[in-house]
């Protein structure tokens, strides 16, 4: 029975699927917003911060992607995105819950590219409370500001209808994080993205190996002493 049960919990851990994940998004026609950049003294110029809240029983942030003008003038732009909290007086509210690493913009000529961050990112957020993805321009990348740097979805009936896009003149977090630090740029574009949420953390997948193999030394550990011949006379 001890073995059954083993083997029942063994399975159970390595065959649970994965949280069931909600995806919003908003639509990713072919209309740019900007500037990003630097300006000409080589420092960043400005940053965008699209506001979002959690689809309904899922407050758990997995991943969630920009879709960007590939262009740039030809150059590399230097880009990094972060998570906030995001007050109604349009600036960051409290610590970044998630900051990227630095990335380079796409070098290529007409079109677009998707960057995705996150895979399990597990950022747990509250229900009916606003949330920033931000995407902010830093300094060394070699070129003036691009006007048609973010793609960016106008009003056509697509747009995400839980949020709306806010344009600052500055990547300082000081500046971010004061009142008026963002500017709303109307109430019907957003910034083409998409987020993924589940109602639940989930669980790394080396961590369900761990968790498998430790459950499955136990039985091995369990059998052995089962079959063990008894030293009793």
């Amino acid at each position: 029975m001890r073995r059954l049960l083993l083997a029942s919990a063994i399975a159970a851990t390595l065959s649970a699927p994965l949280a069931a994940q909600i995806t919003v998004a908003s639509g990713t026609s072919q209309n740019y917003f900007g500037p990003l950049g630097i300006d000409s003294q080589g420092f960043p110029a400005s940053a965008i911060a699209q506001t979002f809240m959690t689809p309904g029983g899922a407050n758990y942030l997995q991943s969630f992607s920009f879709y960007l003008s590939n262009s740039f003038n030809g150059n590399l732009l230097f880009l990094q995105a972060a998570v906030y909290q995001f007050d109604a007086g349009g600036f960051l509210a409290g610590p970044a819950l998630f900051t990227s690493a630095l990335f380079n913009g796409s070098g290529n000529v007409n079109g677009n590219d998707t960057f995705t961050f996150g895979n399990q990112l597990n950022i747990a957020l509250s229900p009916n409370v606003v949330y920033a993805l931000v995407l902010s321009s830093l300094p060394g990348a070699a070129q003036t500001p691009d006007g048609s740097t973010v793609l960016a979805n106008l009003a056509d009936g697509d747009t995400y209808a839980g949020g709306s896009l806010f344009y600052a003149l500055s990547t300082n977090a000081a500046d971010l994080s004061a009142p008026g630090g963002f500017t709303s740029l109307d109430d019907a574009t957003d910034v083409a993205f998409s987020a993924s949420f589940t109602p639940t953390a989930t669980p790394e997948p080396a961590t369900l190996m761990l968790v498998g193999t430790g459950l499955a030394g136990m039985g091995g550990v369990a059998v052995r002493r089962r079959r063990r011949p008894s030293s009793r006379a």
